[in-house]
Order: C-alpha cells, then structure tokens, then sequence
C-alpha cells in the first residue's frame, strides 16, 4: 500500500482513499483526474467501504485492482461497486482468479495447489498437522496465501 500512498500536488498529505483513487485512475482511464473529483470520489470510497478498510485489508488492494482490470470488458476508471464486488468475492467468499482453469476457485484448493507443488510446504504443513501446532500451520498457510495476493517482498 505504500506505493500508492502520495502527497497532493499543494503539497498536503492527501487520504488512503484518495490516493488509491488517482492510482487506480492514472493504472485504468485515459485522462488524469483532478484534487477536487478525486476528493469527491474519495469520500464515496470512505462511506461505502468504511474508514478502516485499509487497516484490516489493505494487503488485499493489490490483487483487488489487478483483478478488476483483468476482468473487465472496458476502458475506464475502477468504481467503488467494482472495487466492493471483488473484494467480497476475494476476501469475504475467498475465492481466487486460477490462470490455468481460466476460472474462480475456492482459496482453499488455491493454497492446496501450492502445497502440492512445494514438497518443502507440504512437508512443514504436515508435520504442523501430526504434532497439532497450529501456530505452525498457519504459517505455512499465510505463505500460500502471500504467494496467492502478491503479498510476497
């Protein structure tokens, strides 16, 4: 997220809302938009995702956008309904876009397709598992997931 976090062209801090607007806008339309609309647009955001959006599932953001502009049939800036529909898609009904079946899946058979690709993953889940560590187990489920959403450094 702190790659979209900006500062206004006056020179104030301008808010998270605001500056995932003008990136998602400079990313998905044709012509640039100004401090007053994006500050509109931004307060919109705010009410129809709430203030906290970005404390508790800022990480998503990413995959969210990349998403909408995946899926999306025509040109033009991200709304907050597209923005809102992929994330319960994603983060609330946790299902994941799979490149190879061309289709939404389940985040669970996501994290499994990982698992059975990295014998070093699938081991430390399975060990985690027979010793009843979930501490462990989650681990290695939030690694899946970081290489699901990107959440990798």
């Amino acid at each position: 997220m702190k790659a979209l976090i900006s500062t206004r062209r006056d020179g104030r801090d301008s808010d998270p809302f605001a500056d995932l607007i003008r990136s998602v806008w400079v990313l998905s339309a044709d012509f640039l938009i100004s401090d007053e609309e994006m500050e509109a647009r931004a307060a919109v955001w705010t009410k129809v995702l709430g203030e906290d959006f970005f404390v508790k599932y800022g990480n998503y953001t990413l995959y969210l956008i990349r998403q909408c502009c995946q899926h999306r049939t025509w040109r033009g800036p991200i709304h907050v309904d597209e923005f809102y529909r992929m994330f319960c898609r994603v983060a609330l009904a946790r299902e994941v876009w799979s490149h190879r079946e061309k289709c939404w899946i389940p985040e669970v058979e996501a994290i499994e397709l990982i698992l059975n690709l990295s014998e070093e993953k699938a081991s430390r889940y399975r060990v985690a598992e027979e010793s009843g560590d979930s501490t462990a187990k989650d681990a290695v489920i939030a690694e899946c997931r970081a290489i699901i959403y990107g959440w990798e450094e």
